[in-house]
């Protein structure tokens, strides 16, 4: 009989031991015949895995049932979240005015219970708190209605020289953050392949048709990734047939467009057609083999070149015979579009011809039904000289009103925030425009960027000046990911909840992280901030990423020492604030985040250091052959600056995480260190390729404030 006892005794021990382990499930319902629902279901269970699980009896939670629901009362892009604990079953309802808006119900969730969703991915940075969720009720009413990214695709530390499935990662993580638009934007060339009549208009032309040869620089080797060629590592093997390349970078795009469809993006697809002409039939011709390689779109926007004053020169008489031939006689009486024009300018009349044609193509692709009757064609200008946006804009909303306007006004986002309104200047036209603004700008993409006072204001102003005080659509410029990602999620959660205090978000972010102390990052990012407005005004355009402003050597002189020395005081200022929040950081991710900071911002110093030592070639007069004595001294200011370069690559090699930092590097020796050595050859007589001199001093890096891995 003890026998027996016992034996119902073990049964019953491990009985218990086997109900307490049992697995949480999950029940969807209400999700039959919704593709779309598919991938709700998939980001759920990916997230709400057995670890996230395993404390969910803690809060007496044996079973989660999500109901998913439409809404077709809710706002444009509005989505709710009710979710409520019954007798041991966490019912939640997640809803929205699409199917795409209720994967962002379902992120808000997420994020409720502990979630933090960057744009380098997904954090839980402790443990998945499922208290809240028990009686969590809330609906999102977005403050900007489509809200995302802007990808030029168009330099090496972007996207575009990402392997694939890297790159779709990149935009579930962008969704994730609850972006829910995003533009694609192709240069001549580059994504799109047109069969002319006499020819064939390749595509794979990446960085503008620039070669990004792989330097021999030990730091850039060993991450790198490609043999030869910089490009997407799956194409590289095909990089000099320009057929196959073409080919397979089309396809390339379409499976990252793909992807974002199928996390609910709005995708918009934007070309240049640089015409100025009455005739349409080759931007006709354009558009339909871009609708041919990408007919999942979801609209099509033809833009202007980028026009900064050095565009074609024209003058009075050919500007007023562009205007009157697009836009009529009777607008050469027009105070506004008369304003600028001026004799013998640059831009202007390459500009109002562009609008004048976009406007008459996609009046072609409307009558002639070469698109869908409601399929979207844009209208974009993208003009960085304020009295020229103005009147581009106003012609482009008058002789185009039921036409959406995508404008970039501006280099960075505080100016885009000061001549925007400028520019859109009454509700109705807030209603019908998509403003382009920064997280950061290519022209300083060697510095590390803070953004986020003027993301606040342009989220600001589209809020407080449109009909319905939601902003209609407002994307944001970036190329570098990692550097980037707290800029990114401030333009994510104020595109969500309007506005938000930076300091209150710098606090929040801190506190989510680990980082200790908040009130310390939150003053040290405000001070970044500072430094990244101290460098536009002082030093604009000094790190600008493209090749050819460094094939003849480019500004290395240009850049007043005084003015160097305040960009770099306010960034040695950010390094001796962030020092505090290092003492007490334990967390792992807030020590990464922190590192990755301290690093750039270091590397950010030597880069500035290189300049300020680069002024000090002013002193020669190099349109007379330099004596020896100057020479040597020419060469050596030169060696100085590359040493200075080389210090800035292996530093910032120290922290890859992700292919933007290899693409930063090789820029910058395709840029400014390529410059160095062409002045170095001019001017001193070296070979390009001689390394510099055993033993040449610069000043230490700044040291490290902290350690990631620790």
């Amino acid at each position: 009989m003890k026998k027996i006892v016992l034996i119902l005794s073990v049964f019953f021990i491990l009985f218990v031991l086997t109900s307490l382990q049992e697995k949480v499930k999950i029940s969807f319902e209400n999700t039959k015949d919704q593709i779309q629902y598919e991938y709700v279901k998939s980001e759920l269970t990916f997230f709400l895995n057995d670890t996230v699980l395993s404390n969910a009896s803690n809060s007496k939670i044996n079973h989660i049932a999500f109901k998913f629901r439409l809404k077709p009362n809710f706002e444009e892009a509005t989505f709710s979240i009710d979710s409520k604990l019954s007798k041991g079953v966490l019912n939640v309802e997640l809803s929205g005015k699409t199917p795409s808006d209720v994967l962002y119900a379902a992120y808000t969730l997420l994020e409720k219970g502990g979630y933090l969703f960057d744009i380098t991915g997904p954090v839980l940075p402790k443990q998945f708190n499922w208290e809240p969720l028990k009686n969590y009720k809330d609906k999102i009413i977005p403050a900007i209605k489509k809200r995302g990214i802007r990808q030029h695709i168009n330099f090496p530390m972007d996207i575009s020289a990402w392997p694939l499935e890297t790159a779709k990662e990149y935009i579930q993580n962008l969704a994730r953050m609850r972006f829910n638009a995003i533009t694609f934007h192709s240069y001549p060339g580059q994504w799109y392949e047109v069969v002319r009549k006499d020819t064939t208009e390749y595509a794979g032309h990446y960085f503008y048709g620039d070669e990004y040869a792989i330097p021999d620089q030990k730091d850039i080797k060993a991450i790198v990734g490609n043999k030869k060629y910089f490009c997407i590592p799956e194409i590289e093997p095909f990089y000099e047939d320009k057929a196959v390349k073409s080919k397979k970078s089309i396809e390339w795009l379409q499976k990252v467009i793909l992807e974002a469809k199928k996390t609910g993006m709005f995708v918009q697809f934007s070309f240049e057609p640089r015409d100025t002409s009455p005739s349409v039939s080759k931007t006709v011709e354009t558009t339909k083999a871009i609708l041919k390689d990408y007919p999942m779109i979801d609209a099509l926007e033809l833009i202007t070149e980028e026009s900064g004053g050095w565009g074609p020169r024209t003058t009075k008489e050919q500007t007023k015979k562009t205007i009157a031939e697009h836009f009529g006689e009777a607008s050469l009486n027009d105070s506004i579009v008369m304003k600028p024009v001026v004799d013998n300018q640059s831009d202007l009349a390459y500009i109002y011809g562009q609008v004048g044609h976009s406007i008459k193509v996609i009046n072609y692709l409307k009558e002639n039904k070469v698109v869908p009757k409601d399929f979207p064609l844009k209208l974009g200008i993208y003009v960085v000289i304020s009295e020229y946006a103005t009147p581009a804009y106003y012609l482009a909303r008058k002789f185009a009103p039921e036409t959406e306007v995508a404008i970039l006004s501006e280099h960075h986002s505080l100016n885009v925030q000061n001549n925007i309104p400028n520019i859109i200047k009454n509700t109705n036209d807030w209603d019908k425009s998509m403003v382009y603004s920064w997280i950061e700008l290519d022209g300083m993409m060697f510095i590390q960027q803070n953004a986020i006072s003027g993301i606040r204001g342009i989220v600001d102003q589209a809020v407080k000046n449109s009909t319905d005080y939601r902003g209609n659509a407002i994307l944001f410029n970036h190329w570098r990911t990692a550097e980037n990602k707290i800029s990114a999620r401030y333009s994510a959660i104020s595109s969500l909840y309007g506005a938000v205090d930076p300091e209150v978000f710098y606090k929040d972010y801190a506190k989510t992280n680990g980082i200790v102390s908040e009130t310390d990052f939150a003053i040290a990012m405000k001070k970044l901030s500072e430094a990244d407005s101290i460098s536009i005004k002082n030093v604009s355009s000094f790190a600008f990423c493209w090749k050819g402003r460094w094939k003849r050597g480019g500004p290395l002189s240009a850049y007043p020492i005084e003015k160097s020395q305040k960009v770099r005081h306010a960034y040695e200022d950010v390094l001796l604030q962030l020092k505090s929040c290092t003492q007490e950081t334990k967390n792992k991710n807030g020590r990464s985040i922190l590192a990755l900071l301290d690093n750039r911002i270091r590397t950010t110093i030597i880069y500035i250091k290189a300049f300020e030592k680069g002024r000090e070639l002013k002193q020669f007069d190099t349109n007379n052959t330099l004596t020896e004595e100057n020479r040597i001294k020419y060469v050596g200011i030169c060696n100085e600056m590359l040493a200075l370069f080389e210090q800035y690559t292996h530093l910032y090699a120290q922290i890859n995480p992700d292919r933007g930092c290899v693409g930063n590097l090789l820029s910058l020796w395709n840029g400014p260190v390529n410059g160095v050595k062409v002045l170095r050859q001019k001017f001193g007589g070296i070979p390009y390729k001689e390394p510099i001199p055993f033993g040449t001093v610069v000043d230490e890096p700044p040291l490290p404030i902290i350690n990631g891995d620790k």
